[in-house]
């Protein structure tokens, strides 16, 4: 794990982190919203949830980035590899359901 972290750099470990983290929260809030439509069958609906984190997300780096001295772009590329992981989680919590029922 330490090679892991000298070898990307905690700052690019924690974008990713708290992107991911941030956008979960936005996902979680928005499939809460919506709760009615996923368990009346369309639960093909909740893989479009984590969208609107994304863009969340990215809207707060950018700003963030553009605020900074010296805009990074890898910053805003682990940030959105955060959301990724999120969409991956969707996915699996999604076919996981279809396949249990």
């Amino acid at each position: 794990m330490k090679g892991l972290v000298e070898k990307i750099g905690i700052d690019k470990l924690a974008h990713l982190g708290i992107g991911g983290l941030v956008c979960a929260l936005f996902t979680f809030v928005v499939m809460l919203q919506d709760m009615d439509t996923l368990l009346g069958g369309n639960v093909w609906r909740a893989l479009l949830t984590p969208f609107i984190g994304t863009v969340a997300v990215m809207m707060f780096e950018l700003f963030k980035e553009y605020l900074d001295s010296e805009f990074n772009w890898k910053d805003v590329l682990w940030t959105f590899i955060g959301c990724l992981l999120v969409f991956a989680a969707v996915g699996m919590g999604i076919l996981f359901y279809v396949l249990s029922n």
